[in-house]
């Protein structure tokens, strides 16, 4: 058994509602307690941080910078605190991630300028890797003219890290300016990959990303370094997938993605509420991985979602059955922690999690099958690179793979290469929200919407979409048409 405190959201401002002092003595008090319930809480042998450590500032604060790095003293000095209390003081035991708050808007903001043509800078919002930004407040479009300014908008958060981390010996060199970094837990049996979903954050972009390229490096160095058999698990900051009309959570197919490269548990915070669920892959075999979301430790009662308090999740690692179980422990009253009420598993504070073995542990050259998976490797690095004619080409060869698994990389290699006639041809008849959401993309690429109303509607009638992404994307539609006259 093997136990991760997992918090998230501190959102700590250096004169906030709740202070160290009394969220290290709440959870002391709830951890001793939590031994002696049924089902018993064992004590944490590490520590998962999945980012928003500070509150941050807005544009043009008067306090901007000096306040910024007070909030980040505070947010030190509590996992400090934490790592001495529960961990006897071991940081490599650690990890953290930064979240959406941990971007100085005030620097992102220093690397922008108004566009002189805002018209001709629209149709570029849609790509990731666009400079251009939409401010919905001013009304104006941005770009980003300084790239050397805009990448210091993470240098407080680094600062920090790089003190909390200083002279603590790691299994894995970590740079907190990469999109990942590597730790182990439990003696390597263990592997923690630490993303920063914030890559495209900052004032005026809220989307949470995780580059398909920085997965497949980060799986590659996984296999080259990572004991035989260990158990990779995924941390980042942002949710997947939110209510309508919103932007900011991860694309739901990264998490296929992060199955395919062996990942088995993945660990997230934003949503400010406790979350677990299952996603599945189906390729050769069907593989599960536990996708687990941890509530607000401290984050003011007006940033929580209606009726859920400050939360913070316990996970219990059973590595030698593929299980594990998800504690929610709850502020239900001041400054006093205990069993928290996990809507979907009925309203208990605990739900069991599984996953399958980790295929990280199947990639072997010699055996049947293994080159296979190679040549699938090498699909997702070309396309990761951005190499689409030789990854379709690679793809379209004799390889004997699941056709949804195909259709998933045909479907990534036609967006990114902006077919999007053959995009819709191929989503036509979409299989899932995804899908769906991609369809609905391509016809507003080229401009045509005669197909889109009656796909809308049949998968209103089917019952297995989501009907609030329905909704929003029937808005959307129309306020296209509209748009175009």
């Amino acid at each position: 058994m093997y136990t991760i405190l997992h918090v998230s959201d501190l959102h700590r401002t250096g004169a906030g509602p709740i202070s160290n002092a009394e969220l290290l003595s709440g959870l002391i008090a709830d951890s001793e307690r939590a031994k002696r319930e049924t089902p018993s809480i064992a004590p944490p042998d590490a520590i998962v941080v999945s980012g928003d450590l500070i509150e941050g500032l807005p544009i043009g604060s008067e306090e901007y910078p000096e306040d910024l790095k007070k909030q980040y003293k505070e947010a030190e000095e509590l996992l400090v605190a934490l790592t001495n209390e529960f961990l006897d003081g071991d940081r490599s035991r650690v990890i953290i991630v930064p979240g959406n708050h941990d971007v100085d808007w005030n620097c992102a903001r220093s690397a922008l300028s108004e566009s002189d043509d805002p018209i001709e800078a629209r149709p570029s919002l849609t790509k990731l890797d666009t400079p251009y930004r939409w401010s919905w407040k001013d009304r104006r479009m941005y770009k980003i003219v300084d790239s050397t300014r805009y990448e210091k908008r993470f240098a407080y958060f680094i600062e920090m890290y790089d003190e909390f981390y200083r002279d603590v010996q790691l299994d894995f060199p970590i740079d907190p300016g990469k999109p990942w970094n590597l730790f182990s837990l439990d003696n390597g049996n263990i592997i923690i990959s630490a993303f920063n979903s914030c890559v495209i954050n900052d004032c005026y972009s809220d989307i949470g990303h995780i580059r398909s390229e920085d997965l497949a490096d980060c799986h590659l160095e996984i296999r080259r370094v990572a004991r035989r058999g260990c158990l990779p698990i995924a941390v980042w900051h942002h949710g997947v997938g939110g209510p309508p009309l919103t932007s900011d959570y991860v694309d739901p197919a990264t998490l296929k993605l992060m199955i395919d490269k062996g990942f088995r548990i993945g660990l997230h915070g934003h949503r400010h509420d406790s979350t677990h669920s299952p996603v599945e892959l189906y390729v050769s075999t069907k593989e599960t991985m536990a996708v687990i979301g941890a509530g607000s430790l401290s984050a003011g009662l007006n940033a929580l979602p209606h009726g859920v308090n400050r939360r913070y999740n316990i996970i219990m690692i059973e590595r030698e059955n593929d299980r594990g179980t998800v504690h929610v422990r709850e502020m239900n009253q001041p400054n006093i922690w205990g069993p928290g009420q996990l809507f979907e598993s009925g309203g208990k504070s605990y739900v069991s999690a599984g996953w399958t073995p980790s295929s990280i542990d199947m990639v072997d050259q010699n055996k049947s099958g293994g080159s296979i998976i190679v040549q699938l490797d090498e699909v997702e690095r070309l396309i990761g690179l951005g190499q689409l004619i030789e990854a379709r080409r690679l793809l379209s060869s004799d390889l004997d793979i699941n056709p949804e698994y195909r259709r998933l990389l045909l479907a990534k290699i036609l967006r990114q290469s902006e077919e999007w006639q053959e995009l819709k041809e191929l989503l036509s008849c979409p299989r899932n929200d995804e899908e769906l959401v991609s369809f609905v993309a391509a016809s507003e690429r080229i401009g045509d919407f005669t197909e889109v109303d009656g796909v809308l509607s049949r998968a209103e009638e089917d019952g297995e979409y989501d009907p609030a992404l329905i909704s929003e994307l029937k808005m959307r539609v129309r306020a296209r048409r509209t748009l175009r006259g």
